[in-house]
């Protein structure tokens, strides 16, 4: 359908026409030696979605906001890093070997400037607001003829073997992280943004070769890909969608939207038509039109293009005028056009092109007696005595006089369709990775765990519900950071307690206390459990000092979960009971927790000094102190405290131990002590805070004498505050206290 395109200029990419060109006014070549059917040299639509790198292959000149797939031009080899995962409450960790690799993508053969979006195997890579979701260092050379060579690929290649690429936009990546692409690099698109705003066919095509003040070019798209290495090939991936006429003039060439609809150039009169027939034979009165058959009208007529409604994805839009005869034949078409616009442009584009196709069907010929300027291909004329306007579509000298090929203009329809639906998109939504957050928890020994650990666990997090993990670091006083070989990729389920936890026995469930959980994002969720469930280690939470269990979990709102039917001062953590505070620190401990530290003894090489945590949305390491209470290390306080008057000057006291590596219980056997020996520290003291006595016991009871009693009565005490620890091989117990009236 293209009209008389570029005859000697089909190979010029730019630059002036020559003069004997332009000397010969409309002087043109016809549709048929032009656009004749020829191997494709340009990419079809798909090409730029998929991403090769092939030696040799076209980088297109991206123009406007397009997405493009680039082709890879340098790559190193995949570099072999080792982490341990997993493992938490007991179990142990595996060893997983991860992948990272360097490569660069070509995206344009002219200046951009910037890169939006990138997608990665049809995923957000790098979300709207520049953030990665994936770990990787990135720059990007925009191909400017300042441009210097990329500073990693010349310290892989050498300086003198590195070439600037100048004059192509290029991406770089730096060890990017492979995990989740099966270890390969991944299918990249990038949203190129070339230019500012809308672009026009006129700007297009004037990038490409000089044009003549009279072109008229206004067609509009958000963004457009021009391939093909000639002059010839970028006007035929556009002039099968939006046909173009031209010409050469003495400026330039004056390409012409053949479908915008504009005025009659001028009218030819009857006067003026020498003879009808192209043959040489006919009257003056015997003009007649001609109509191609139906059957080179399609039925259904496709325009394929990116709509940048659905993130730049190949969409399809149909004309809606249809001829009755074509539909019957059920013929179809497929016209590719390179270019980003909104759906409703596409539709009218479709349309606007089924029109003139349809007018294409009715034919005009006739032999002018005289030479007019005005009357060259593409042109729009009126012929007197035929309805309606007609361009013209070849232009062709005789000797009888200037041989004209007429075709019917078909109105078009102007401006941009209304109210078309895009369609619908599943995609990742895009949101921000965001920093991560590390809390370092010193735990209770879990059930069944071997005498002698440390529970050190890392509980890890993201900002939002977009993170992605996070390797951890020892840090140094002095701000070195020491590997650890360890990745956290399972976020923890954290957040803060809006109230503040009141006092309640640890021996029976609380059902008068209300916990307000409000979690770190809306990807986190608290559930309930039954009492079985609960019985099996469901539900372990840390709140502040304090390890409760709950039953049930409420959503009251976004992120907020009111938490009740809760097993209080569960871990040996009932002495912190009585000590919440506003604000707390509330975790989740399942198997998101990451272990940290095990080992025999507490004065061995243990990092007792700050962790770090870096992942794909941190702009610096996050911190985290570990300077905890060694609790894992901590035998439990002794329960069941009992005193009792043996005389009037003597107490006897009871108590019964409890061990922190055998608490299941499930011999019916008395619990293994879990320390090298038995002793406890009994502090005495009066009601007025003096220190009496603090006498040890190797066994679980102890006689307080009438020398105390006494003492203590005759200082003015009233009553004995009396508090039993165990003492461990690394620590003590809190205390289990009572006190004894002395009178």
């Amino acid at each position: 359908m293209a009209t008389l395109i570029l005859s000697t200029v089909g190979t010029i990419v730019g630059g002036p026409v020559g003069g004997s060109i332009g000397a010969l006014i409309g002087q043109q070549i016809d549709q048929n030696i032009l656009f004749k059917p020829k191997d494709r040299e340009g990419p079809r639509l798909e090409d730029l979605s998929v991403q090769l790198s092939q030696y040799g292959r076209q980088v297109p000149r991206i123009y406007g906001r397009m997405r493009t797939a680039g082709t890879v031009i340098w790559a190193t080899d995949l570099k072999e890093t080792s982490e341990r995962q997993g493992g938490g409450k007991g179990r142990p960790g595996t060893k997983v070997y991860t992948y990272s690799v360097s490569f660069a993508v070509a995206l344009s053969s002219r200046p951009i400037e910037g890169v939006g979006r990138i997608w990665a195997e049809g995923n957000l890579l790098r979300g709207q607001a520049g953030d990665f979701k994936t770990t990787t260092a990135f720059r990007l050379h925009k191909g400017y003829g300042n441009q210097g060579a990329d500073p990693l690929i010349a310290s892989a290649e050498g300086m003198a073997g590195t070439p600037a690429h100048r004059g192509i936009a290029y991406a770089v990546f730096e060890d990017m992280d492979l995990t989740e692409y099966g270890n390969r690099i991944p299918s990249l698109t990038f949203e190129v943004i070339a230019d500012t705003g809308e672009i026009t066919l006129y700007q297009i095509m004037a990038d490409q070769t000089r044009l003549s003040s009279s072109s008229q070019l206004p067609q509009r798209f958000e963004g457009f890909a021009s391939s093909g290495g000639t002059l010839r090939a970028a006007l035929k991936s556009i002039d099968d969608a939006v046909p173009i006429s031209c010409r050469a003039a003495d400026n330039g060439l004056d390409l012409r939207e053949v479908m915008n609809p504009v005025q009659a150039h001028t009218y030819i009169t009857a006067s003026a038509i020498a003879m009808s027939d192209s043959d040489g034979e006919g009257a003056l009165a015997d003009l007649q039109e001609s109509r191609s058959p139906s059957r080179t009208l399609p039925a259904r007529l496709a325009l394929r293009y990116y709509d940048p409604e659905r993130d730049y994805q190949a969409g399809m839009r149909y004309a809606r005028q249809a001829d009755a005869q074509a539909q019957m034949d059920g013929r179809s078409s497929a016209i590719d056009l390179p270019a980003a616009m909104p759906s409703g442009a596409a539709q009218r584009v479709a349309d606007n092109l089924y029109a003139f196709m349809r007018g294409g069907q009715r034919g005009l010929k006739m032999i002018l007696s005289h030479v007019d300027e005005e009357i060259v291909p593409g042109a729009t004329v009126q012929v007197e005595g035929v309805q309606g306007n007609w361009r013209v579509q070849r232009w062709q000298w005789r000797a009888q006089g200037i041989a004209l090929d007429l075709v019917r203009q078909e109105g078009v329809t102007p401006g941009t369709m209304q109210n078309i639906q895009p369609g619908q998109i599943v995609s990742r939504p895009d949101l921000l990775i965001g920093g991560s957050i590390l809390r370092i928890l010193d735990l209770p020994a879990f059930a069944g765990q071997p005498a002698g650990l440390r529970n050190i666990h890392a509980a890890v997090s993201g900002e939002t519900e977009a993170w992605r993990g996070a390797s951890l670091y020892r840090a140094a006083p002095n701000g070195d950071l020491a590997e650890t070989g360890i990745f956290a990729s399972a976020p923890a389920t954290m957040g803060k307690i809006s109230n503040i936890l009141g006092v309640a026995s640890p021996l029976i469930c609380d059902e008068r206390s209300r916990i307000d959980v409000v979690l770190q994002h809306e990807g986190m969720h608290l559930r309930g459990a039954s009492a079985e469930q609960l019985a099996q280690g469901a539900n372990l939470a840390l709140i502040g000092d304090e390890i409760i269990q709950f039953a049930r979990a409420e959503n009251i709102a976004p992120r907020t979960y009111r938490l009740s039917g809760l097993w209080r001062g569960r871990g040996g953590t009932e002495y912190a009971i009585s000590a919440h505070t506003d604000e707390e620190d509330f975790t989740l401990l399942d198997e998101s927790l990451v272990p940290l530290e095990r080992a025999a003894s507490p004065l061995g090489h243990l990092h007792t000094g700050a962790y770090a945590a870096i992942g794909p949305g941190d702009s610096d390491s996050v911190l985290a102190d570990s300077a905890h209470s060694m609790r894992s290390l901590e035998p439990f306080a002794p329960v069941h405290l009992h005193a009792e008057w043996t005389d009037i000057d003597s107490l006897e006291l009871s108590w019964v131990r409890r061990s922190r590596i055998g608490y299941d219980w499930n011999d019916y056997v008395d619990v293994p002590l879990g320390e090298e020996s038995e002793l406890y520290s009994v502090r005495i003291a009066g009601n007025d805070g003096t220190l009496y006595a603090e006498p040890e016991s190797e066994t679980p009871s102890m006689t307080i004498g009438p020398s105390i009693i006494v003492s203590a009565r005759a200082a003015g005490a009233t009553e004995l505050a009396i508090g039993v620890r165990q003492k461990g091989q690394f620590a003590t117990s809190p205390a289990a206290n009572i006190c004894m009236p002395l009178s």
